[in-house]
Parts: structure tokens; sequence; C-alpha cells
């Protein structure tokens, strides 16, 4: 098997890491990085891929930019063809795929996303939030795109400040308090639509 390979991407949000895998003659992402204030990402890279390499090729340099074309506000959609998918449990693959079916400038709650995907115990929201805090591939899915049941954003694997401003970028409104407007949030039906 070949060795995992990395490249790091500046960001108006701090440098980040996509690891990826050449597999069958095609690179397969396995792992994408958000900036952390107190870990530099190399180390994170490293921490986890010990001995990946700075390599990069021409699929990971076009997905390289699309990255950096969506952390700076453009509508990019990501094709799940270059993910490591299958390396997730068959619970965190449905809530990743409700996630990815959030629409740009909408948002969900946890416990919708539960509802939508079928966790129905009183504990599916905190599920939710356990596989996107674990989510291998931030940005491809858009994690940043599910918030509290009160309109407060929850975690992020890149901080709080950074899923706000994805959320901005994509035309969401903040109140005064700091909460999402929800005013077009998914998997919440009314009359058999979203709102």
């Amino acid at each position: 098997m070949n060795p995992f390979s990395f490249i790091l991407l500046p960001s108006p949000f701090g440098k980040l890491s996509i690891v990826w895998q050449e597999n069958e003659k095609k690179p397969k992402v396995h792992r994408i990085f958000l900036p952390k204030e107190s870990v530099r990402v190399e180390d994170l890279v490293q921490n986890n891929f010990p001995g990946a390499k700075a390599l990069s090729c021409h699929t990971i340099n076009e997905l390289s930019i699309r990255i950096q074309d969506f952390l700076k506000g453009e509508a990019i959609t990501f094709s799940l063809d270059i993910v490591v998918i299958e390396k997730c449990s068959d619970d965190q693959k449905k809530i990743l795929m409700a996630d990815y079916d959030i629409p740009r400038g909408w948002v969900a709650k946890y416990e919708g996303v539960a509802k939508q995907v079928g966790i129905e115990n009183r504990r599916g929201a905190q599920n939710v939030g356990t596989a996107l805090k674990e989510n291998p591939f931030p940005i491809i899915f858009p994690c940043h795109r599910v918030i509290k049941s009160d309109g407060s954003l929850g975690g992020y694997q890149g901080g709080t400040k950074m899923k706000r401003a994805l959320l901005e970028l994509e035309g969401i409104e903040f109140l005064p308090n700091g909460k999402v407007r929800m005013n077009k949030v998914c998997y919440c039906r009314k009359n058999g639509k979203n709102i």
C-alpha cells in the first residue's frame, strides 16, 4: 500500500491540510484537518499519520483550489468520489450524508439530523454531534451547517469563529444575541416543507 501524503493549504482561517493516499492509481482523501489555535496542523498530520510526506498531484491540487474557493465564500459542491468514506461507521455515514444534503444557505438542528437518519432515542442529537465532531472530511461534508436547537452554534473542529464565518459567507443571518436566525432550517418540517 502506498504511504500517506499531505498538502498544506493557506486559508482565511489559518493553515489546513488534506491527507491523501494513492489507491488503485487514484488519489483518495483520508482526512482533512482544519486550523486549530492550540495545535499546528502539521503536528495533527504527523500525530495521526506518522511518516506522511508533503506531496500533491493534479487531483489533490484541484480539490485544494475548490476548498480554498469554498472558504472564500464561493458556492462549491464537492464530489464524494475522492473521500474514503468507508472508514466511517454505518451510523456516521448516514449522518454525514444527511449533512451533505443540507443546502448552502440553510442550517439543520442536531436533533433534526438525528430524526432524518432514524435515530429516535433521546441521545440522538448527541450522537449526531459526536459523529460530526469526528467528521474526517469537514468542508466536503459541511458540518458547520448543523447547529443547536436554540440557534446557538454548537461545536466545530475549526472553532466557533470559523463556523460562524462560514455560515455568514453562505448568507445565514445572526440575531444580536449571537444565535442563528432560524428562518431556513432543513429537516424541520412545517406543512410538508422545510422552514
